[in-house]
């Protein structure tokens, strides 16, 4: 009896957690994007843009904020490969995160879901030739559910910027 007992646990369990219980390996619940051409923010050497980067976040998934306190999940992070041409000008911005206490971390979590818009602040650097540049943007971010966090993960976006003339 013991033995058809376990045997009906291991069947439901296999039937509780099939191939679709779970994201594959190379699907992504979160991908991330420019949210506009970024050739139309030509700006002169020394000035800046706004670089706009959405989220598109499946149902019943979340990423957890910029501003995700240490000591619990990965938090969201997006940052500008500093180059002669282009550098990070001050901490990007995200929407208000929604806060609530996470029982598997102990302590508060800070989340966003659905499709966030983030502001990068970019400058262009004072001796920045002037024609199209590749801005490098990486994004690393962690996807939880409310039953199953998946590893952290690091998207790299290319993005052609317009420099103009002095």
């Amino acid at each position: 009896m013991t033995f058809r007992r376990l045997l009906a646990i291991a069947l439901l369990s296999l039937a509780c957690t099939g191939p679709d219980a779970a994201p594959k390996a190379s699907q992504s619940v979160a991908r991330f994007s420019v949210a506009e051409n970024a050739t139309s923010l030509a700006s002169k050497p020394g000035g800046t843009f706004e670089l706009h980067v959405t989220a598109a976040i499946d149902s019943g998934w979340h990423v957890y904020s910029l501003t995700q306190k240490s000591g619990g999940p990965v938090p969201l992070s997006i940052s500008v490969a500093p180059t002669e041409v282009f550098t990070l000008d001050g901490a990007p911005k995200g929407p208000q995160p929604t806060v609530k206490v996470d029982p598997t971390f102990g302590m508060d979590t800070e989340t966003y879901d659905g499709t966030p818009l983030f502001i990068v602040p970019v400058r262009i650097g004072t001796s920045a030739p002037s024609g199209v540049h590749t801005l490098d943007v990486t994004v690393r971010s962690q996807t939880c559910s409310d039953w199953l966090c998946l590893d952290p993960k690091t998207t790299r976006l290319t993005v052609p910027v317009t420099v103009a003339a002095r």
